[in-house]
């Protein structure tokens, strides 16, 4: 059976990093890196049964950093994620994957004083093709 969350990620990381206003976007952000940049944070997976078994849940985040002097630098990072990711067909290789459905957000400043975080959250189901 494929790796069904490692399809999925590989499928949001593709659709993601395609898009100029979330540039950079990473799976594991590089040593160092500073903001602002976005990537695919916790990912976690619920067996769902199905008809073989092989249907499972999969609920993941998106982190956005941005460290600029105000949340309107982050708002248009996290509109941009949503609208690529929220209804959209995925793809993956022996995988089927339905569209993520958008769970919600949060955004606030970090501890530092100067950096924006924001969570946003999704689940999609996945199973073998």
């Amino acid at each position: 059976m494929p790796d069904l969350k490692l399809a999925a990620q590989v499928a949001i990381y593709e659709v993601l990093s395609a898009l100029p206003a979330l540039a950079p976007f990473y799976q594991h952000v590089p040593g160092e890196t500073q903001p602002p940049y976005s990537l695919i944070g916790d990912m976690s997976t619920t067996p769902m049964g199905g008809k073989s078994g092989g249907l499972d849940r999969i609920d993941f985040e998106i982190l956005h950093y941005v460290r600029e002097p105000g949340r309107e630098f982050l708002t248009p990072r996290m509109a941009a994620a949503r609208e690529a990711l929220e209804g959209q067909a995925l793809t993956a290789d022996g995988v089927e994957l339905s569209p993520p459905v958008f769970e919600g957000e949060d955004d606030g400043l970090l501890e530092d004083g100067q950096t924006y975080e924001g969570v946003q959250r999704f689940s999609l189901f996945a199973q073998p093709a």
